[in-house]
């Protein structure tokens, strides 16, 4: 009888839409045709893939993928190949320089693998950092760092965590129990945080204290003071360094010269330690000078000047001792008249004669005039000082002055006081006019029969009182003084 022949065919067949070339930390889906009853075989290259017997296969590795697919009639068919390449991932190995646990200020280095083509993003806790992009990263920051590496292909990897763990540094912030000021034989106390479980270093100027190893520290001597430290293995020194200043005995210090001529001063200064919280007051032979509480003192007058300073945060005071300061008078340059010849004192170091205010060429104690006019001269003394003679008017030359048909003199002329503060008397054998005037020439008072002038609403200073006959003809001229 004809035997019925039933044919089952068997069909194979993958599906993949992903690309062909893909990085080894990544895989490709391969999908095989389902069915009911269906088995399947995975092979690489013409291998069996052990224990690849799904309707799908995640390939990572180069090579020609097929299919085996078995029906329930134990027919079976062999797909197509599919080709896929397999590109290396960089490699994620990171290195340290140093501890991860460091204290604040430190730093670790972490460097990553280095390739053909590769570039790098450091992360911190999953974020990008920004920049961070080289080869090595700076970690200063407590946090989870790691590194993206990717080829040129380009295929990318991540590393491993780093986790950085930093430690604060404990305070070294100097306080001064009271004043940071201290007076000889006193001291000033001064301190860090105590923290238990801390050690301590105190230093002065750079140089480590024996035995200061407290957390406070009572300094007898001035200077520039730090402290280191320690906790938990961190160690922080103080910054800036704290000064302690201990007060040393003032001096008086001429800033100018202690000798000058009247109307000038000496500057006075003072050189000491301790210039925070001090009080001045000046003192002129052992006395308070008024209202002298300045660092400095212009003293304007003969005598011994020294100073009382109250250093108010060091609680004492203390006398810089005096200087002597000297004032040299001004000379004091007359001119007198014989009726030919200007002449003054004989001995100043240095003479200059003028006629109006105009400098001759006449440098000697005396001067012989060819014109009417009103001379001066200004001397210089052995003391350095200088002054200008009162005015002298000629008036005419070669002709003695008189009075009616009698000559009168200089000796029969009184001029008193002089100096004078008020009222200057004039006795002469007749009646006399009376002209003051500046040094500058200018005309203060003309007092005809002068008898006695008042001179008390005046400046203090230096005048020319000039006495003129009835004839107008001057007949004594003298430097008044007012004081």
């Amino acid at each position: 009888a004809p035997m019925s022949v039933t044919v089952n065919p068997a069909t194979a067949t993958i599906t993949y839409t992903g690309p062909s070339t893909i990085c080894s930390n990544s895989s490709a889906t391969l999908m095989a045709n389902t069915g009911t009853g269906l088995t399947y075989q995975w092979t690489l290259s013409g291998a069996a893939i052990a224990g690849a017997t799904s309707s799908s296969y995640p390939a990572n590795t180069s090579g020609a993928y097929n299919v085996v697919v078995s029906n329930a009639a134990g027919c079976s068919a062999t797909s197509t190949s599919l080709p896929l390449t397999v590109i290396p991932a960089p490699s994620t190995t990171i290195m340290l320089t140093g501890p991860l646990s460091f204290c604040n200020g430190d730093s670790v280095i972490i460097t990553a693998d280095t390739g053909a083509g590769y570039t790098y993003q450091w992360q911190l806790g999953g974020t990008n950092i920004a920049g961070a992009t080289n080869i090595n990263f700076t970690a200063r920051t407590s946090g989870n760092y790691q590194v993206e590496i990717t080829n040129a292909y380009p295929c990318s990897s991540t590393s491993a965590v780093a986790t950085v763990t930093v430690s604060a540094l404990p305070s070294a912030t100097i306080t001064a129990t009271g004043s940071s000021t201290f007076c000889p034989g006193g001291s000033a106390t001064i301190s860090v945080p105590a923290v238990a479980g801390s050690t301590y270093r105190w230093y002065r100027n750079g140089s480590i204290i024996s035995g200061a190893s407290a957390a406070n520290y009572t300094a007898t001597t001035g200077g520039n003071y730090t402290a280191l430290v320690t906790y938990a293995g961190c160690s922080n020194t103080s910054s800036p360094a704290v000064p302690v200043t201990e007060v040393t005995a003032p001096v008086v210090v001429p800033f100018t010269s202690t000798s000058f001529c009247w109307g000038g001063s000496a500057v006075l200064g003072l050189n000491f330690t301790g210039s925070a919280g001090v009080a001045y007051q000046w003192q002129m032979a052992g006395t308070n000078i008024t209202g002298a509480t300045n660092s400095t003192y212009a003293a304007n007058t003969t005598g011994s000047f020294g100073c009382v300073l109250n250093f108010t945060a060091g609680g004492c005071t203390m006398t810089a001792p005096a200087v002597s300061v000297t004032e040299y008078p001004l000379p004091n340059p007359i001119v007198y008249w014989d009726g030919v010849n200007l002449t003054t004192q004989t001995y100043y170091v240095s003479y200059q004669w003028f006629r109006n205010l105009v400098p001759l060429s006449a440098t000697f104690p005396f001067y012989v005039p060819s014109d009417a006019g009103t001379y001066t001269v200004r001397v210089i003394d052995t003391n350095g000082c200088q002054s200008v003679s009162t005015g002298f008017i000629v008036t005419r030359i070669g002709v003695t002055r008189t009075l009616g048909t009698n000559t009168l003199s200089n000796d029969e002329i009184t001029i008193f006081p002089n100096p004078a503060q008020g009222v200057v008397h004039i006795i002469a054998s007749e009646p006399l006019r009376a002209v003051i005037n500046a040094i500058d020439g200018r005309k203060i008072m003309d007092e005809a029969n002068a008898t006695e002038i008042n001179i008390g609403t005046l400046s203090d200073g230096i005048y020319t009182l000039m006495l003129f006959n009835q004839q107008g003809n001057m007949v004594k001229v003298e430097k008044l003084i007012k004081n």
